[in-house]
Formats: C-alpha cells, structure tokens, sequence
C-alpha cells in the first residue's frame, strides 16, 4: 500500500481491505461501549479455565466466569475470545462484567477482554488502510 504506487488497484484494495478491517472490529467496540453507558455491571469470579486447540494446534484458554444479577440469579459466561496465555487468568479471579439487564446471557462482555484489544486492533488498521488508500486516490488525480 504505497502512497505512490502506480497500480491503479492498490487504493482500492487497501479501502476494501480497510473496510473488512473495520467491520469485523468496529461493532464489538460498540457494543461494550454501549454495554458500559446502557447497561449494569457485576464482579465475578473466575471458577475454572477452558482450554482448546486453536486451528493451528496452538492451546487456548478462556475463564469461565460466574456471576449474579441483582435479583439473585447466577449466571455463567465464558468468552468466545481467547488469550494464548493460561496464566493471563487465574481460579478465583474478581472479574468486572458487562451485561444487559434484560438479557444478562446474551454477550456480556468482561472488562478488559482479550477480544476488546483485537477489536481496537482491527479498527485502527482498518482506518490505517483506508486512510492510506484515500491518499493514494487523491495523489493519483493530481
């Protein structure tokens, strides 16, 4: 993606590219922002670690997280994010959670989640490519 290339399909590839990016990124960014304005929050505890095979054999570990709704209720939650890094959580861990209250199952989201990085991640290059396919759109009309 250079801002002088002379192929006329390098700006559109990084705008499409930088598109995608965005996409997958900017929606999760969105709802936990949302999560956190609109919606409750609870502490919960780590109870156990879930660890599976990524597609490249590499293991992964998610925390299973419980945690209560004002009205008593219990709840489990283990996030569909990974982290490569057993250690990153530990059994018996006071986690922060972000829930709807009218349906405190449906994608909550933990503070601090290995999938909030990842979509900050994916934003920011998406802008990055889309940015500079802008530029070499507008240095290519000059």
């Amino acid at each position: 993606m250079s801002l002088h290339s002379d192929s006329s399909g390098s700006p559109v590839a990084a705008l499409v590219v930088g598109g995608i990016f965005m996409a997958f990124g900017l929606p999760g960014i969105l709802r936990t922002r949302k999560l956190r304005r609109t919606g409750a929050s609870a502490v919960g505890q780590v109870v156990d670690i879930r660890r599976s095979l990524s597609d490249g054999g590499t293991p992964v570990y998610s925390p299973v997280v419980i945690w209560q709704t004002p009205d008593g209720r219990q709840h489990e939650y283990s996030p569909s994010e990974y982290s490569s890094s057993k250690s990153r959580f530990r059994v018996g861990t006071h986690l922060t959670i972000y829930y709807d209250p009218a349906d405190p199952d449906r994608r909550p989201k933990l503070k601090g989640a290995v999938g909030n990085s990842l979509n900050w991640s994916l934003t920011v290059a998406g802008a990055v490519a889309i940015c500079l396919g802008l530029a070499d759109l507008v240095l290519a009309h000059r």
